[in-house]
C-alpha cells in the first residue's frame, strides 16, 4: 500500500513533523514516521486526534518564532541577538535561502495537507460511527485551517494587493501524494476565490458555539472572512461582514472587556475577546517566540507618543503595557511567559481578537467615502475609548486624516501580534495611500512588498515561478 505524507501531524503532533530537519519543499517533505493509506482514520477519536494535530501546527516551530520577523519587516520591532533566520528582515532584502522563509513556506503547506487528507477522509466515511453532525463540523473546521493558510501564504509569498497579478500561490485542495502531479501557482484572483470559498463553508459548517477560543467556531471564520475580503478590496462586503460579527459576538460569549488590557494577553484562548489563539499550557506545550528578543522599533514609539499628546493624556496604555521594558520584550503585557512558563501558563499568542473586526470595519467603511465616516468613527471610538482615550478625539480627526488615523491606531493596537502594521503598510502603499519608505527607510522599491519563494520550494517544483526580482 501507498504511503502516506505529512500525516504524521495528524496522528502524534505536529512537532515532530515541523521539525527544522525535515524542511523542504511542498512536493518534497518526508516526515519522520509514515502511515499505511487508509488505517490513520477509522473511528471518532481517531478524527479528533487528527484535528488536534492540525491546531497543534500553529503553535509549530515554522509558524510560531515568525511573528517577531514580521515584526521586524515592518519596523515595529527591531531585532536583538539569536533570532533564527532574521538576516535581511531589518534591511528588507531577505534571500531565497533564509531559513525562517522556509520553515515558514513549509509549515502552512504541512497544515494544508493535514487538513485535506483529514477531509477526504471524513468524506470518505472512514471514522465509522462518527456522529453525522460532527462530522461536518470537522470538516467545516479544516477548511478554516486550509482557508488561513492559504492566506498567510498569500500575504507573505503573493502579490495579494494586487487581483490581476499572475503571483498567486500553489493552491493544494487535495492531499499530497507521491503520485501527485506539480503544479504552478495560480494568479491572484483564483487564491483569493478558493480562500473566500473555504471560509464561507467553515461559516456555516463549523462548531457554532466553543467554550474556550483554542478552536474557531462559525464566528472566527466569518471574522477571518472579512478581513480577507478587506485585503481583496471588496470594502462593501468586508464592512457588512465585520458588522454582522461585531453584532452576533456576544451571543457567543465575545465581547471586549474593560479594564485591565494586559489579562487578553496572559488568558489568551481564554479570554472572551479572542477568536482563536492555540491552546498553549507549561512548558510541553507553548508557541517558541523569539519576541523576547527584540526591541520595540522607533516608529511605534513615535506612533504612541503623537497620539497621547495630541489626546492630552499621560500615555498610551496599549504601548505601555507591551512595552513595559525598553530594552526587551520578555515579561512584556502581551507575552507575559516569553521567558518562563509559570504552572498551569503557556507561552501562547492570539491569531484574531474582536479588537481587529472593529478596525477592519472602521477601514472598510472609511475607504467607502464621506456617506460611511460616521460608522468609521463608530468603530475607531470603541478602540480608542477602552484605550484611555478622551470620547471626543475621533470626532476631532479630520476626515481627510480619518483612513490614516485608522491605520495608526491599529499599528499601536497589534504591535507585534499578527504582524498587520506590516501588511497594512503594504496595502496602504498599494492603494496610494501611504509612502512606505517614509516609514521605513529601507523600503525603496515594490518587488520588497513580498518575501522571496524559498529556494527549496523552487527545487522540489520545476513549474514554481519565483516572484520578481528575486530571480
Amino acid at each position: 500500500m501507498k504511503k502516506l505524507k505529512y500525516i504524521t501531524s495528524l496522528i502524534i503532533g505536529a512537532a515532530t513533523l515541523f521539525s527544522c530537519d525535515l524542511m523542504d519543499s511542498i512536493d518534497n517533505i518526508q516526515p519522520e514516521y509514515q502511515l499505511e493509506e487508509g488505517n490513520y482514520i477509522t473511528t471518532p477519536k481517531s478524527a479528533e486526534q487528527a484535528l488536534n494535530g492540525i491546531y497543534q501546527g500553529w503553535r509549530a516551530w515554522g509558524i510560531s518564532p515568525f511573528r517577531a520577523h514580521i515584526s521586524v519587516l515592518s519596523g515595529s520591532l527591531n531585532a536583538g541577538q539569536g533570532i533564527s533566520g532574521i538576516e535581511g528582515f531589518a534591511t528588507n532584502e531577505v534571500e531565497t535561502d533564509n531559513i525562517a522563509i522556509r520553515d515558514f513556506y513549509t509549515a502552512n503547506y504541512s497544515i494544508i495537507n493535514s487538513a485535506n487528507y483529514l477531509i477526504e477522509a471524513l468524506g470518505a466515511g472512514k471514522a465509522v460511527g462518527i456522529d453525522s453532525v460532527r462530522n461536518v463540523e470537522i470538516i467545516g473546521e479544516c477548511k478554516f485551517h486550509r482557508a488561513l493558510a492559504h492566506f498567510m501564504l498569500l500575504r507573505q509569498f503573493g502579490q495579494f494587493y494586487d487581483e490581476s497579478s499572475p503571483y498567486g500561490i500553489v493552491l493544494r485542495q487535495e492531499p499530497y501524494r507521491p503520485d501527485s502531479p506539480i503544479t504552478a501557482r495560480d494568479n491572484v484572483v483564483d487564491s483569493y476565490s478558493s480562500i473566500l470559498q473555504d471560509l464561507t463553508d467553515a461559516s456555516s459548517t463549523a462548531p457554532e458555539f466553543v467554550y474556550m477560543h483554542d478552536r474557531i467556531s462559525r464566528l472566527t471564520a466569518k471574522a477571518l472572512k472579512a478581513k480577507v475580503l478587506l485585503y481583496k478590496k471588496d470594502y462593501p462586503e468586508a464592512a457588512a461582514l465585520a458588522q454582522e460579527v461585531l453584532n452576533e459576538a456576544a451571543n457567543y460569549g465575545y465581547s471586549l472587556e474593560l479594564g485591565d488590557w494586559s489579562q487578553l494577553f496572559s488568558q489568551h484562548y481564554l479570554h472572551p475577546e479572542t477568536l482563536f489563539a492555540p491552546y498553549t499550557s507549561g512548558t510541553t506545550e507553548s508557541c517558541s517566540i523569539s519576541i523576547d528578543r527584540t526591541i520595540v522599533g522607533s516608529y511605534t514609539t513615535s506612533l504612541a507618543t503623537q497620539w497621547a499628546a495630541k489626546a492630552g493624556i499621560g500615555a498610551d496604555l496599549r504601548y505601555t503595557t507591551t512595552f513595559q521594558s525598553t530594552t526587551s520584550l520578555s515579561g512584556n503585557g502581551k507575552y507575559p511567559y516569553a521567558t518562563s512558563y509559570p504552572s498551569g501558563s503557556g507561552n501562547g499568542y492570539i491569531f484574531m481578537r474582536l479588537t481587529e473586526v472593529y478596525l477592519i470595519h472602521a477601514e472598510a467603511e472609511a475607504r467607502q467615502g464621506a456617506n460611511h465616516y460616521a460608522a468609521a468613527r463608530a468603530s475607531l471610538k470603541v478602540i480608542t475609548d477602552r484605550a484611555g482615550y478622551p470620547a471626543e478625539l475621533v470626532d476631532q480627526i479630520g476626515d481627510e486624516e480619518l483612513l490614516e488615523a485608522i491605520r495608526q491606531h491599529k499599528w499601536i493596537e497589534l504591535a507585534a501580534e499578527t504582524g498587520e502594521e506590516w501588511f497594512d503598510l503594504v496595502r496602504y502603499t498599494a492603494n496610494g495611500d501611504l509612502a512606505f519608505e517614509t516609514i521605513k527607510s529601507t523600503l525603496t522599491q515594490a518587488w520588497q512588498f513580498i518575501l522571496p519563494i524559498p529556494q527549496k520550494a523552487l527545487s522540489g517544483n520545476k513549474l514554481l515561478k519565483q516572484n520578481p526580482e528575486y530571480e
